[in-house]
């Protein structure tokens, strides 16, 4: 005879007697790692963190665009553009090189490949990121002030892994006035 009594209509008391939801592969913990979790005395046995893969893979992937926008600001000073701001971020949007050529503000969009197989970089800015880079550069421009520099222009720095592979001038054009 059981001595727990038949709580089944109490929809809060059934939820007590289910398994608990595993956990994610990244936080389920092997005999080794309990192991190596023992604590010295007098200390309390803190979990180790584990990364998982594609946040290795992620980090990698970044590191690859930070090395490719510094590529293109180089590339670019040594062509006579002087460097005003590097990822200037907003809600809208990210602008990765902002730049002054004679009399005119350079918006930069830095494109890495590493292969063709989706395309070619040129080809990655869509419509859509012209968009939110427009949207960006406007408001760049009102943060700034920017009011005696009328000219804009919009550049397109495509690299790969042998270095810069082209830049595109004036890809698209935004009025300001």
């Amino acid at each position: 005879m059981s001595t727990k009594p038949e709580l089944s209509s109490i929809p809060w008391a059934a939820s007590k007697d289910r398994a608990r939801k595993p956990q994610l592969p990244w936080q389920e913990q092997t005999n080794t790692q309990a192991e190596k979790q023992v604590a010295k005395p007098g200390t309390v046995a803190m979990p180790r963190s584990r990364v998982p893969a594609e946040l290795a893979v992620k980090r990698a992937h970044l590191q690859a665009g930070r090395d490719a926008e510094q590529l293109a600001a180089q590339y670019l000073a040594e062509h006579g553009l002087s460097l005003l701001e590097k990822n200037f971020r907003a809600r809208v949007g990210e602008i990765d090189l902002i730049l002054l050529h004679q009399d005119t503000i350079v918006f930069v969009e830095v494109r890495f490949r590493s292969g063709q197989t989706h395309g070619s970089a040129a080809e990655s800015v869509s419509a859509f990121k012209q968009r939110r880079i427009n949207r960006c550069a406007r408001l760049w421009w009102a943060k700034k002030g920017q009011l005696t520099r009328c000219n804009a222009r919009f550049d397109v720095v495509t690299v790969e892994p042998q270095g810069v592979t082209g830049w595109i001038q004036s890809a698209w054009v935004l009025d300001f006035g």
